[in-house]
């Protein structure tokens, strides 16, 4: 059994550490250029000001996923928007309902927050359907070129 809850304190995201830099390797282009570095004191500082989301998946009190956004106020509209920081879960809980129930977990979450606006992201090859499924519209497109001195 599965459990999802929002848990911005600093033993949750330390907790979460080796989960985002299995993210981190798995995903990230750069990964092999620039190292994991995660700053747990500028994400504990967001937390602590209300603009970090992190709910946490569960299974029998450990954890072996996360979803962390990032909330602030939208700029053109005024309103409270959510931006997806990562979405991860372990490789041993893929392939069933478990990351659907994450999301509907985390939407649940940031409309009790007062969150109108959600924007999530997958790295090129990620299957981008399951985003659709959720009823998220396909926005825009993002690139990334690494600048070395």
């Amino acid at each position: 059994m599965y459990d999802f809850k929002e848990e911005n304190f600093r033993e949750s995201v330390i907790e979460c550490l080796a989960l985002a830099e299995a993210h981190y390797k798995e995903v990230e282009a750069k990964s092999a250029s620039i190292p994991f570095n995660l700053n747990v004191d500028t994400l504990c500082e967001l937390a602590k000001n209300g603009m970090l989301a992190l709910i946490v998946a569960r299974k029998e009190g450990v954890a072996v996923g996360y979803m962390c956004n990032l909330v602030t106020v939208d700029m053109m509209t005024g309103v409270l928007s959510a931006s997806e920081i990562g979405i991860y879960l372990d490789p041993s809980v893929r392939g069933g309902k478990t990351f659907f129930k994450l999301m509907k977990a985390t939407e649940d979450i940031l409309k009790d927050r007062g969150v109108k606006q959600h924007l999530i992201m997958f790295k090129a090859g990620h299957d981008t359907g399951l985003a659709q499924r959720l009823g998220y519209e396909h926005t825009e497109t993002t690139y990334m070129k690494l600048l070395e001195a």
